[in-house]
């Protein structure tokens, strides 16, 4: 049942005992093996996928009928226990979460535009409390995020042609020609 080797010894009067017990225990093991699943989760998406002090994985196992639980010696990787079609179709539903979660990112990092800012730059592209940021995430609908530690601005959202709209604002802004 687990990645480890477990051995069972069975001893009786006779073979035909034994051979009853090995055809009840393959039947025990076997069925245990199917309702039981491992599935590989990326450490970056553990955190996502229990959920805050649990929710998610307290919700998933109400909506699939199924145990989860993280394993201890496999800190990326969770335990679906539960009816056979229910592990099976809660398996089937954490592949999905994942493959929309790697969509969602693959998205999230095409939509953005940064520009790289020189240390001087960073108050001029924040404005007195913020009022620059606001400002051009109105006028442009996208999200904009000033990073001190990496000086770099990330324009996020929105269309291409906003976002490029919001990041040549921030460049006239640094040359002095806005108004």
């Amino acid at each position: 049942v687990l990645s480890k080797e477990c051995k069972i010894t069975v001893t009786a009067d006779n073979e035909e005992l034994v051979a009853k017990a090995r055809s009840t225990l393959e039947k025990v093991v076997d069925d245990a093996r199917r309702g039981r699943a491992i599935v590989e989760i990326p450490e970056d998406a553990m955190a996502a996928f229990v959920g805050r002090s649990g929710a998610h994985i307290k919700e998933f196992r109400q909506t699939h009928a199924v145990e989860v639980q993280v394993m201890k010696n496999e800190p990326s990787a969770v335990r679906l226990t539960g009816d056979e079609k229910a592990v099976l179709a809660a398996k089937n539903a954490v592949i999905e979460w994942l493959t929309a979660r790697d969509q969602a990112n693959v998205q999230a990092t095409a939509a953005t535009a940064t520009l790289q800012l020189k240390e001087h730059e960073v108050p001029a592209v924040i404005g007195s409390k913020g009022v620059v940021i606001q400002s051009l995430e109105e006028e442009f609908g996208c999200r904009v995020q000033v990073d001190r530690s990496e000086l770099s601005v990330t324009i996020s959202g929105g269309t291409s042609e906003k976002r490029e709209g919001a990041l040549n604002k921030i460049k006239e802004i640094l040359s002095g020609d806005s108004e």
